[in-house]
């Protein structure tokens, strides 16, 4: 291992991070090797479906001023983006969002509502890290795939709090826009499905 990532290299871990990438690639190629057992980790950049890709679907009966959100699938590389796709009446698009994002839009309600809303049955985004994330890494994709399923009800359970989206800004943004700045709640990522809008771009 230390021949294979050579002991000045660890210095330079300060450096770009582009640099820092190919040592961390470099040092999981070289963990595989010494611990088989463990599998092969996932292509980088390789999307997976976790669902049946099918939007979500209105019920009859249903609002259809509401939004409906269904996590359809992951890509998994650096970053990890998890496909959601979004439906409010005839409009279907999706956004890809980054697990840090969920928690970006999560720590910027709780400053608008204050932290009584956590006492008020406010939802709280899936763990950061679970154990089987601290054994087999955030690429698994039993872990990936549970995260998955438990951001899906959290987003759920946000519109449930919040149904009126539009009225709020850092969920609206979350489900609509894409081209974000990226200091903007560090949302840049997303592409129309189909229907009419959203989303919305913000360089318009």
């Amino acid at each position: 291992l230390a021949q294979a990532v050579p002991f000045g290299s660890w210095r330079g871990l300060r450096g770009s991070r582009s640099q820092q990438h190919r040592l961390m690639a470099r040092l999981r190629e070289c963990i595989d090797s010494l611990l088989p057992g463990l599998g092969a980790r996932p292509a980088v950049g390789a999307a997976t479906e976790l669902r049946d890709g099918a939007p979500p679907a209105l019920a009859a009966g249903s609002d259809p001023q509401r939004f409906y959100v269904k996590v359809t699938g992951v890509t998994r590389g650096m970053p990890t983006m998890f496909i959601i796709t979004v439906r409010r009446g005839d409009a279907v698009w999706q956004v890809q969002r980054r697990f840090r994002q969920v928690w970006s839009v999560h720590n910027a309600l709780i400053r608008g509502l204050g932290n009584a809303a956590l006492d008020g049955g406010f939802p709280k985004p899936p763990p950061r890290t679970t154990l089987r994330s601290i054994f087999h890494g955030h690429s698994d994709r039993q872990f990936l795939e549970d995260r998955a399923r438990r951001l899906e009800r959290y987003l759920e359970a946000l519109i449930d709090y919040i149904p009126c989206v539009e009225q709020c800004e850092a969920l609206y943004k979350f489900l609509c826009f894409v081209n974000l700045p990226r200091w903007d709640l560090d949302l840049r990522y997303g592409e129309m499905v189909g229907g009419g809008s959203p989303p919305v771009d913000a360089s318009a």
